[in-house]
């Protein structure tokens, strides 16, 4: 993968470069921004984005990676636990994932540095010393983010200051727990014990009583919570708490009992509300194809004979070019070509005096062909498939990394009529199963920036990409927005139209349009021939 400025400022490529990078798989489209636990969705937003919401992207995609790859969600199936609990567990629980993933990619470290300033840094600190709620909360997070910001400590405490001024004392054996916190948290089951232990606390000072131990049951021993002397501890801090007012009890008891809309949104969801509110204008957002279903199967003997017979001159005339275009006469050999410079070693009874045909990767080409399966392709899809196989075949016959892929797929009620289908993927032998069906709209431009997304981060220096269609984009604003970054980032587009002149009206490095079928193997000829020869 190259590195490029491009890359960086596009969502879309952005977006391939961090899932691939983390093992996760990001689709953008739609109006919301949420995870499944396996894919992170991006609603859809203009292609390229200002500084501030490519770092929000950079963070919400590091962010629900982290709790993806890291956290483990079935301990919050315990009907139990209280929704003050899952909040501090998910304070805590966002601190220990984003510095488990930060040691894993130690650049992600920088982009969570930027995201809890521009949050939590960027607008005045309100402290109101009438919401013991809020203050108490914000304290806690303020705390536990201070660690790796330290430009929040002051922040944190300021709140310190308006808690021990309204309940002297309640903030050292807070204090005490995450410094247990930062020093041993091995796994999400860990946090939650921290946030009970959190709460006990809290309701300790409601009771003035003795402090309320945690249950033994599924403890780590290596998080060490459950001591005697850790309660005796914490205990002999709450009882410097001074005798509460009745006011003072009905705000801790409000705290304690609060609902999960009484509660700030987490982090997460921070992100959340932010990605939906930058809708921008419908002409500048994007959106990227998904994988869907179509069945292709095999091609027959017979049907390959059939498209031989048609791209048989298209076949032999790319084969000669390849064979000339990859092949030099370099290697010294004891016969071939007289190499006229050696001739000094026939003094040494040297007999490698001549030059021999020696096979050479000079092509260091990704070639991906987009079909397009669309309804009014059926009566040229069976042709576009076979012919599709062929130059396949011949790409892959000289080492050029080939890929096809057919827009769109299947559409089913509820699915999205924006998919694609990998016919053939990159780093894949040429198979036999280019037999096709043809149906649905066609989104090419939501099919090519999914095809930018696979080859951005090809190993080849050389990327094109070759779309097949007989019509036009059904969004043409999101196929330009495409074509323009893929050229920016170093990309070739090659388009065949069938019957559609509309291939010209698209900022193509080189097109062609037939009316006849008769007419594709000399059409595909001439555009492979331009891709393999130019530099």
């Amino acid at each position: 993968m190259i590195a490029n400025k491009h890359i960086l400022k596009s969502l879309p490529l952005l977006a391939a470069v961090l899932g691939k990078k983390y093992g996760i798989n990001v689709e953008i489209g739609g109006k919301s921004a949420f995870t499944n636990g396996r894919t992170i969705t991006i609603p859809s937003l203009p292609s390229e984005c200002d500084s501030n919401l490519l770092g929000m992207v950079r963070g919400f995609i590091d962010h629900e990676s982290a709790h993806i790859r890291h956290t483990d969600f079935d301990i919050l199936k315990d009907e139990s636990i209280t929704p003050l609990e899952k909040h501090i567990w998910n304070t805590l629980e966002d601190w220990r994932v984003e510095n488990q993933l930060s040691r894993i990619f130690p650049g992600c470290r920088k982009n969570f540095n930027w995201l809890i300033k521009n949050l939590f840094l960027k607008d005045s600190v309100e402290v109101r010393e009438n919401n013991f709620k809020l203050n108490i909360l914000n304290w806690l997070l303020l705390t536990v983010r201070s660690w790796d910001v330290p430009e929040l400590e002051v922040r944190s405490k300021k709140y310190a200051s308006i808690i021990n001024g309204y309940l002297p004392g309640l903030i050292a054996p807070l204090e005490h727990v995450l410094a247990k916190v930062r020093k041993d948290c091995p796994n999400s089951n860990a946090c939650l014990i921290y946030a009970k232990e959190i709460i006990s606390i809290l309701q300790g000072v409601t009771q003035q009583s003795e402090f309320k131990a945690i249950s033994d049951t599924n403890t780590p021993a290596s998080t060490g919570l459950k001591s005697l002397q850790s309660q005796k501890e914490n205990q002999s801090r709450i009882d410097k708490i001074f005798p509460l007012t009745s006011k003072k009890l009905k705000d801790l008891e409000l705290l304690l009992n609060a609902s999960e809309q009484d509660l700030p949104i987490d982090l997460g969801s921070t992100l959340i509300k932010s990605l939906e509110s930058h809708p921008g204008e419908i002409d500048e957002q994007i959106q990227v194809a998904v994988l869907g279903k179509r069945k292709h199967s095999a091609l027959s003997k017979d049907e390959i004979a059939e498209v031989r017979k048609i791209t048989n001159s298209m076949r032999v005339r790319l084969y000669s070019l390849l064979q000339a275009t990859s092949l030099t006469r370099s290697k010294p050999a004891r016969s071939g070509r007289l190499n006229y410079k050696r001739l000094h070693r026939a003094l040494t009874h040297n007999p490698r005096l001549f030059l021999t045909d020696c096979p050479t990767q000079k092509i260091n080409t990704a070639v991906h062909i987009l079909l397009d399966c669309s309804g009014s392709m059926r009566r040229r899809i069976k042709l576009a498939g076979q012919t599709c196989h062929a130059v396949a075949s011949a790409l892959e016959h000289i080492g050029v990394n080939v890929a096809v892929s057919a827009f769109p797929s299947v559409y089913r009620e509820g699915q999205s009529h924006k998919t694609i289908v990998p016919v053939l993927q990159h780093g894949e032998r040429v198979h036999q199963r280019f037999k096709l069906s043809a149906s649905g709209q066609t989104p090419m431009g939501e099919a090519l920036w999914w095809t930018l997304q696979q080859m951005v981060q090809l190993k080849e220096s050389r990327r094109i990409i070759l779309i097949i269609t007989d019509g036009k984009p059904d969004f043409i604003p999101t196929a330009n927005q495409a074509l323009k970054t893929g050229q920016q980032v170093g990309f070739e587009y090659y388009g065949l139209g069938i019957q559609s002149p509309e291939v010209h009206s698209l900022p193509l490095t080189n097109s062609k349009n037939i009316n006849q079928i008769n007419d594709l193997s000399s059409a595909m000829f001439e555009m492979l021939q331009k891709i393999l020869t130019s530099k």
